[in-house]
């Protein structure tokens, strides 16, 4: 069944510089939208950290931008900052963003990020009951984060290479010095991962004996998304509540090295 996302907007972008602009920016090669109708993306800060999180589909002539509904007009003032004197308008787009697990209509695409995640389609609503929680819990389940929940991660804690949200080689953009240096010479240590847990959980994760091996980015009332260090993932974990926790690795971060970066 195509639920109605709420959490989810678009902007839409008109000029033959739409996909140069959104190229100086964001962390995803835009060439990936000449072979594939959907891709993914990052956007970086001048520190290398997360500023927002999209998913691009190419239309016709245009660029259609999904992002977080809350920071909608905060993406839209970023991306005019950054147009300069290109030709380019960036408008709010009175189309939805319709979700569901499997592929119910013409038009709808596959999320970019990870199998299983579902199908999404972008036109007007037509009386569809919302889907939030049921794909929230999904995300959760996946170790998939959006909008808020990213904000000032690094991409690669947020699994920005394992989700195909980072391009290697693809030039200079917002944030890429820092990003560069670490997909050459660094070495990951930690990642965001998804967790089960009785109730609503905050605040810092402890290991055996109490130690610190994380915190918890976000968590609803049985799951939510941890950022730990790979070694305790099968640990017992308390948060600072007092309240167990269960991390695990989803079925697609398995067989990965998740030490490395992965573009």
């Amino acid at each position: 069944m195509t639920r109605l996302l709420t959490s989810r907007s678009l902007l839409i972008l008109r000029g033959e510089q739409s996909l140069p602009l959104l190229q100086g920016i964001i962390t995803r090669d835009v060439r990936h939208l000449e072979d594939k109708p959907t891709t993914a993306s990052l956007i970086l800060d001048k520190n290398g950290r997360i500023a927002d999180e999209i998913v691009m589909r190419r239309r016709e002539d245009t660029v259609l931008v999904e992002c977080s509904s809350q920071r909608r007009i905060l993406l839209k003032h970023l991306l005019e900052r950054y147009r300069l004197r290109k030709k380019v308008s960036i408008e709010e787009c009175e189309e939805s963003v319709l979700w569901s697990e499997e592929k119910m209509e013409e038009g709808a695409e596959a999320d970019p990020r990870v199998a299983g995640l579902g199908w999404r389609v972008y036109r007007r609503a037509n009386g569809e009951k919302e889907g939030d929680e049921e794909y929230k819990e999904l995300r959760y389940s996946l170790g998939v984060g959006e909008g808020e929940e990213l904000i000032g991660l690094l991409p690669w804690h947020a699994n920005g290479d394992l989700l195909s949200q980072v391009s290697a080689n693809k030039g200079c953009y917002v944030g890429q010095e820092l990003t560069a240096r670490t997909a050459t010479q660094g070495m990951i240590r930690r990642r965001l991962v998804p967790f089960t847990a009785p109730s609503t959980v905050s605040g810092e994760v402890h290991g055996p004996g109490g130690k610190k091996v994380g915190k918890i980015v976000v968590s609803s009332s049985s799951r939510g998304l941890a950022m730990l260090s790979f070694g305790s993932i099968s640990d017992d974990l308390l948060s600072s509540d007092g309240i167990p926790i269960k991390a695990f690795l989803p079925e697609w971060m398995k067989g990965h090295d998740l030490s490395k970066v992965h573009v």
